[in-house]
């Protein structure tokens, strides 16, 4: 079932699909997880991904091309001999360190997202409808503004599929004037079609006719894209810091809005 109020139902025709944008209900749970989930490991454009092509300019590994070139160069001689002393067998052992050197740091970052996925599992994601239920009586929290919004498209058949999402979070919050925006996901298939400017433009709607003056929000060096937008829709950023001293470039950026 839904909670909360019905929201201003926001439309576009899309190649014939119907979209819209809806409260979470409790039957999108699977679907959601999956969206939120498979967009930040899954695609060429996802965090992962572009993780992976950018730690292979790491400062890191990039000692690793060096050693392998010069591993090769001296397996290519003609003078080819094996022992365990011989300069053929140290070569060998060069090329193969330098590849391991890069497979661990891949590994690494993989590791990385996947914990963040279980934590995540275990935290917002696991009952996504009493976590960001709109009123929160009786329970610890202090009563701050949250809400999840889901986009569908209903196609001729009359079957709705999920294609984007957001959430608004406010017990990452003390300060409960001001919530943060989180989860937001849209399809791979369904991106530059301002699914994601009409997920962002309901929430804001949502809290500033609940009174908040401030929505939050963080985003990594990997979401360049999805900065770009919260900019272009009026996010200004307040800070930046380095997530990993052996990571170039690798910052979380925190951004917030006035309402």
């Amino acid at each position: 079932m839904s909670y909360g109020p019905k929201p201003d139902k926001h439309r576009q025709r899309e190649a014939g699909n119907l979209i819209k944008i809806r409260f979470y209900e409790n039957e999108d749970a699977e679907k959601v997880r999956d969206l939120v989930f498979g967009g930040f490991i899954r695609g060429e454009l996802s965090p992962l991904q572009i993780g992976l092509r950018d730690i292979m300019k790491q400062p890191i590994v990039l000692p690793s091309y060096p050693i392998f070139v010069f591993g090769l160069f001296v397996l290519a001689q003609k003078d080819f001999r094996w022992s365990f002393a011989t300069p053929c067998a140290i070569a060998a052992a060069l090329c193969a360190a330098s590849v391991s050197w890069i497979l661990v740091w891949r590994r690494w970052l993989i590791g990385s997202f996947d914990d963040y996925c279980e934590y995540s599992l275990k935290h917002d994601m696991a009952n996504i409808a009493e976590y960001y239920a709109h009123e929160k009586l009786g329970t610890e929290d202090d009563g701050g503004v949250s809400g999840f919004w889901v986009a569908v498209v209903s196609g001729r058949d009359g079957m709705e599929r999920i294609v984007g999402c957001v959430g608004l979070d406010s017990r990452t919050q003390e300060d409960k004037t001001q919530s943060e925006l989180r989860r937001m996901s849209v399809s791979e298939d369904y991106r530059r079609r301002g699914i994601a400017m009409e997920l962002i433009n309901t929430l804001v709607l949502h809290a500033r006719k609940r009174g908040l003056k401030k929505v939050v929000l963080s985003t990594t060096s990997y979401q360049g894209s999805a900065r770009s937008l919260y900019k272009k829709l009026g996010w200004v950023e307040t800070g930046k810091v380095g997530l990993h001293w052996f990571m170039r470039n690798l910052d979380l950026y925190t951004l917030e809005r006035t309402l």
